[in-house]
């Protein structure tokens, strides 16, 4: 049987064994930096030269086992697609991390940087790998902070094992406390303005809203910052409550406490994962005054998945007998996804499904956010792109107005020419993830309907 890759409402490459790099006193410390610092950046000049045997050679033994050559150019060559020619090394920088060494090390491209982290153990093998993308050449309209606006630096869950960096965005000139809502990203490990190749959604929606007198909290995902440093057992364990919840919760507390915040205007504003989780969220302590869903879903993540991988199959250039395959290896991870919730939770924490760890899966089904939904009689906004192929009008749009259509404070809207980051796109490449490679904006008319909904 063939393997097909299964792809999930996320853009990320991250690989990790179980190895763990120990840490030590600051002299220590520093002389693993004077170590292990030439190590990374032989390995990164290999592989921005293509040279994946060798680069494999740096791997411990269980990463060449989890990321052998083809996997690691497949990988690298998808990171890089958008981001033009080679320009230098930005920076590099030196950290330890709940035991971790690791070298981080910020390439410069024409139109994308990329972070590439290099995990270490103790025999100064890569253990770790993950990639990043973060804008050094700015794109698109001037990203340049708007005199109108201003930005104060915060951090999620300070004292906290995994401390997130965070920005609320305040319109200057305010009398008073404002409204505000916390910005909750969509799968994978994204950064505060959700950055996906060029584009920033969520500073978009962070700037546009102050226009409008509200203020925003967005942050680093705990999967950004310390995605790294997870053990293969830890991932084992691990679901969204780690990934999200317990983040936007601590969120929406700061917030709450902020002396120029209405704590009783405090919105979430979760964008697909986030939108999909973003009742679970309210339930489980966030208890905000109204919710905006953006582009999220009331299906279990697998059954989106599901059609995700059908669509793609069916989208490719392929023969009959490998597209039968392919879609018969979908349908196995299917009817495996549907078993999960007759699982242990041992089982469960032991078994893979659509390439993710069942638990992961195992713990939303048990909290159904269907049946939150239907419990609650919080304000809600429920917003989707017509051109999404993501998540779909015709099944999760509709499911949200056949849910939800005899509650009286909740809105709908569809925008017809916009995709999943909710944005405009009509080129050659459209549905497909070539389209987030376009450097584009969030439109007014998105972030006029949110501020009306909220100053209601």
């Amino acid at each position: 049987m063939k393997k097909i890759t299964m792809i999930i409402l996320v853009f990320m490459c991250m690989f990790l064994s179980s190895c763990k790099a120990q840490g030590g006193s600051s002299g220590m410390k520093d002389d693993r930096k004077s170590v292990l610092q030439p190590i990374a950046e032989e390995f990164f000049y290999k592989l921005k030269d293509g040279k994946y045997a060798e680069c494999v050679q740096y791997f411990d033994d269980k990463m060449k086992e989890v990321l052998p050559e083809d996997k690691l150019k497949e990988a690298w060559e998808a990171t890089t697609a958008i981001c033009g020619n080679y320009v230098n090394i930005n920076k590099e920088e030196f950290l330890n991390q709940g035991g971790y060494d690791m070298v981080l090390i910020y390439a410069e491209y024409d139109s994308q940087g990329i972070v590439i982290r290099e995990v270490f153990d103790s025999e100064n093998k890569v253990s770790g790998l993950f990639f990043s993308y973060t804008t050094i050449g700015e794109s698109g309209k001037a990203y340049k902070l708007p005199e109108d606006i201003e930005e104060e630096d915060v951090l999620i869950g300070k004292g906290t094992k995994y401390e997130l960096k965070g920005k609320i965005t305040f319109p200057k000139n305010f009398q008073g406390k404002i409204p505000c809502a916390i910005l909750v990203q969509g799968s994978g490990s994204t950064d505060m303005d959700e950055s996906i190749g060029p584009n920033k959604p969520f500073r978009d929606i962070a700037w546009g809203l102050a226009k409008h007198g509200i203020a925003t909290l967005r942050y680093d995902k705990r999967t950004y910052t310390y995605g790294s440093t997870y053990t293969e057992e830890d991932l084992k364990k691990f679901t969204v409550r780690e990934e999200t919840i317990e983040d936007a919760i601590l969120a929406a507390n700061l917030a709450k406490k902020h002396d120029r915040i209405d704590p009783s205007k405090v919105y979430i504003i979760g964008h697909s994962l986030g939108g999909m989780l973003a009742p679970r969220i309210d339930k489980e302590g966030g208890d905000f005054a109204g919710e905006i869903i953006m582009a999220g879903t009331l299906r279990t993540l697998y059954e989106v998945m599901y059609d995700q991988n059908m669509d793609s199959i069916n989208s490719q250039n392929l023969d009959d007998k490998t597209k039968e395959e392919y879609k018969n290896t979908v349908e196995e991870e299917f009817k495996k996804a549907k078993n999960i919730i007759n699982m242990t939770d041992e089982e469960a924490q032991n078994a893979k499904v659509f390439g993710v760890n069942a638990y992961y899966f195992k713990d939303m089904d048990l909290n159904n956010v269907k049946d939150i939904v239907l419990s609650m009689n919080k304000p809600m906004l429920i917003l989707q792109g017509a051109r999404d192929f993501q998540v779909y009008k015709d099944k999760d749009y509709k499911l949200w107005q056949d849910t939800l259509k005899d509650k009286e404070n909740v809105e709908f809207k569809l925008y017809d020419k916009l995709n999943h980051l909710f944005l405009e796109y009509e080129g050659e490449d459209a549905g497909t993830i070539k389209e987030y490679n376009v450097p584009s904006n969030i439109p007014d008319e998105v972030i006029v309907d949110i501020a009306n909904f909220i100053k209601k």
